[in-house]
């Protein structure tokens, strides 16, 4: 969704929108958005509650999970003309928020909730809290022996010895 700077009448438009997008053959679909962006003096804001869903396989059991997310967005939106720290070396702080920087004729609403929906992806993905494995015994007799003795920089030299006496 793209909103032109020219149709922001009254310094504040309510969006409203929904779309799916893939990030690395997971597919996130991004059920609604729903809030307003404010204009300031040369900065623009974008508030709102945006619900979500990222479809992708489950990290313990591999079977398809749905996971079901909500996420309040509070960022700000600078003009790429405009841009207040483009100029001058600038490191920000915790205070100062989400700043995204936006073309010059519009703001792609899209583009920013792709972003905020993909940070705030869960690192584990489990198809539900309560996923359980079957645990598969994949291991050989000479796994089983390695599991018997640690394996420490000194095995090495211990079995060489032991040779060695043996000769």
């Amino acid at each position: 969704m793209k909103i032109y700077y020219d149709g922001i009448e009254n310094d504040q438009i309510d969006v409203s929108t929904a779309f799916s997008f893939e990030e690395d053959g997971e597919l996130i679909n991004i059920e609604n958005f729903t809030g307003a962006l404010f204009k300031t003096d040369g900065i623009y804001f974008l508030r709102g509650k945006m619900t979500f869903e990222l479809h992708c396989a489950c990290d313990r059991c591999t079977e398809p999970a749905v996971i079901k997310l909500k996420h309040d967005i509070e960022v700000g939106i600078e003009t790429a003309g405009e841009s207040a720290v483009a100029d001058t070396e600038y490191e920000m702080t915790d205070d100062d928020g989400d700043i995204y920087t936006a073309g010059p004729e519009y703001i792609d609403l899209d583009d920013i909730l792709r972003q905020e929906a993909i940070l705030q992806l869960p690192v584990k993905r489990l198809c539900s809290g309560k996923c359980k494995v079957e645990e598969i015994e994949k291991h050989s007799d000479c796994d089983n022996e390695a599991r018997k003795q640690p394996n420490t920089p000194l095995n090495g030299l211990s079995s060489l010895k032991q040779r060695l006496k043996e000769k």
